[in-house]
C-alpha cells in the first residue's frame, strides 16, 4: 500500500481517463437563477456548477487539513489484508462530488480499484489507471451494485441528500465484503439552533426556513444527532463487528487563535457562505423573498466574524463481520 500514513498525495497526470455509465448530456442538468442543477433527484437540493465545485474541493482540503490525512477509520488495515490474501481491495466514494477523495485514495492505495459514484459526471477526465467514476443515484441505484463487492465505502457530508438513513447504511453494510469498513464524516447541522454552537440570531433565522425545505423533501437530518445508537443497533444485531464514533466541533470562522484551526475556520466559513448562497436558489423557488434571504445572509456574515462559531462534525467508521 502506498503511501500507508493516510497523508494527502500531489495530484499526478492521468494515466487514463474516466468512465461513465450514463453518456454526458446536457439532459443531465436544469438551470434555475444562473445555477446549474443536476436533474435526476428532486430531493437534492445543492447545484453542482464551477462555483459549487470550488466550494467541494474547499469542504475536502479542510477536512483533510483536521484529520491530518483522507480518512478516519482502519483503511490501512483492510487493505493491507485484501493485499496479504492475494485480493485486489476495492473502494466505493459515495458522492464522489468533484472525485478529489477517489482520487487522491487511489493514489495513496496503489493495488486497490476505486469507484466513485455522483448524480452527475462532474470529475475530472484526468485520473489515475485505477479510479473510475459512474453517474448514479446514491438514494435508488446503489443495491444494483454486486453485494460484498467493496473493502472500502466512504460517505461524506450527504446529509441533505438521504431520506431513510437506517436504510441507506443498510444497503452500504450490503456491499462490504467480510472485514470492510464503512466510513462516514457528517456534519451535525440541525445542532446550528442551538446558541452553545455560537450561532446568532440571523443564522438561527434562517435556518428553520432550510429546515423546512428539507423537512418537505423528505430528508432524514437525524443521523450525525443519533449515529452511535445507529451502528449500536446494527452492532447487535451482527451487521457490524467493530465500531468508533467521534465527535468534533470545529471554527465556522477564522477566529481561533492557533493556525490551523484559524485556517480550518477560514474554509468552513468560506464553504458554508457558499452553501448558502446555493440554497437560498432552493428557498426562492419555494417562494420566499430573494431580498430579504440576501439581507439576512449579510448580517450571518457579520455574526460569523464578531461571534464564536462552530460546527459539529461526527467521524464514525464501521466493520463488517
Amino acid at each position: 500500500m502506498a503511501n500507508d500514513q493516510g497523508g494527502q498525495p500531489p495530484l499526478s497526470p492521468a494515466q487514463s481517463t474516466f468512465s461513465m455509465t450514463t453518456t454526458i448530456s446536457e439532459d443531465l442538468y436544469r438551470y434555475d437563477q444562473g445555477r446549474r442543477f443536476q436533474n435526476s433527484n428532486d430531493v437534492y437540493a445543492l447545484p453542482n456548477d464551477d462555483e459549487e465545485l470550488e466550494r467541494l474541493d474547499i469542504q475536502h482540503r479542510l477536512f483533510m487539513q483536521f484529520l491530518g490525512k483522507l480518512y478516519f477509520g482502519p483503511v490501512e488495515e483492510v487493505v493491507a489484508k485484501r493485499e496479504a490474501e492475494g485480493v485486489q481491495p476495492k473502494i466505493l466514494d459515495i458522492g464522489t462530488g468533484t472525485g478529489i477523495w477517489a482520487i487522491q485514495i487511489a493514489q495513496q492505495c496503489e493495488s486497490a480499484q476505486v469507484t466513485g459514484v455522483d448524480l452527475a459526471p462532474i470529475q475530472p477526465h484526468a485520473v489515475p489507471s485505477n479510479v473510475h467514476f459512474e453517474v448514479c443515484d446514491v438514494t435508488k441505484d446503489l443495491d444494483l451494485f454486486q453485494p460484498a463487492s467493496f473493502d472500502v465505502l466512504h460517505v461524506r457530508c450527504l446529509v441533505i441528500g438521504i431520506q431513510d438513513w437506517p436504510a441507506f447504511i443498510q444497503i452500504c453494510l450490503n456491499l462490504l465484503r467480510p472485514g470492510g469498513v464503512l466510513l462516514v464524516v457528517e456534519p451535525d447541522i440541525a445542532a446550528f439552533m442551538d446558541p452553545a454552537m455560537g450561532t446568532g440570531p440571523a443564522l438561527r433565522d434562517l435556518w428553520p426556513k432550510f429546515i423546512e425545505l428539507w423537512a418537505k423533501r423528505g430528508i432524514d437530518m437525524s443521523l450525525p444527532a443519533t449515529i452511535k445508537k445507529l451502528f449500536s443497533e446494527f452492532k447487535t444485531d451482527g451487521s457490524i463487528a467493530d465500531t468508533e464514533v467521534q465527535w468534533s466541533n470545529m471554527p465556522l470562522s477564522p477566529w481561533p487563535s492557533d493556525p490551523r484551526l484559524q485556517s480550518i475556520g477560514r474554509m468552513w466559513e468560506v464553504d458554508w457562505h457558499a452553501a448558502i448562497r446555493a440554497l437560498i436558489t432552493a428557498l426562492v423557488r419555494a417562494g420566499h423573498l430573494e431580498a430579504e434571504l440576501h439581507d439576512i445572509h449579510s448580517q450571518i456574515r457579520k455574526e460569523f466574524r464578531e461571534l464564536r462559531p462552530e460546527i459539529r462534525v461526527v467521524f464514525a467508521w464501521a466493520t463488517k463481520p
